[in-house]
């Protein structure tokens, strides 16, 4: 049985959404080692409590960053046709992600590796699948099925290696202070990782 939404419920979110907004904007404009939760409080009118009370401070409101990039929906529609095509897709896929890390910039970015175990990991230390991961692997599984990526790997399997990669490519980045375009760079070298997807004649 779905649970009735009372107006308190979307009371409650709507000030969630709120301090998400206000602090990540804090975030952007002034870094995030820069933004205390004093600032957060100041500028939502809320307490530190209330803060608290959605979030796990600073660190909490980060971490929904992140989570909230984790939702590409490409690859769900139209999704037999594209699978003909998939190193073509894949692409696309990837260079969404990039455009968003530029947006979300190179300070917030450099952040999640510190709290990548929080975000990503399960307790037992394996990477915890996101929305845009099981995505991806449903993605691969059709396109192996059709014959047009290689089946040496499992879907999962592959599409952890392409993220592996799009993570290495992130770290680059924040390596570089931010100093060239991620989205070109994905560009640029992602194509000759996805050969590796062809399948074997």
């Amino acid at each position: 049985m779905t649970k009735r939404v009372t107006k308190r419920d979307q009371e409650s979110a709507a000030k969630k959404t709120m301090i998400f907004e206000k602090a990540f904007d804090l975030f952007t404009r002034y870094g995030y080692e820069n933004t205390t939760i004093s600032d957060i409080c100041r500028e939502t009118g809320m307490s530190v409590g209330s803060i608290y009370h959605f979030y796990e401070g600073k660190e909490g409101i980060l971490l929904q960053v992140f989570l909230n990039m984790g939702s590409v929906r490409d690859l769900e529609e139209d999704t037999e046709a594209k699978a003909a095509y998939p190193t073509e897709h894949i692409l696309r896929f990837f260079l969404h992600y990039a455009v968003n890390w530029e947006k979300i910039g190179f300070d917030l970015c450099s952040q999640m590796y510190r709290i990548f175990d929080k975000a990503f990991l399960n307790p037992d230390g394996t990477i915890r699948p996101t929305e845009s991961f099981l995505s991806l692997a449903r993605f691969i599984r059709i396109a192996q099925e059709k014959g047009t990526v290689d089946n040496t790997l499992s879907p999962e399997d592959t599409a952890a290696y392409l993220f592996t990669v799009g993570r290495g490519f992130l770290y680059e980045w924040c390596l570089r202070g931010g100093r060239f375009s991620l989205m070109d760079y994905s560009a640029q070298h992602l194509p000759l990782v996805l050969r590796s997807l062809e399948p074997r004649r």
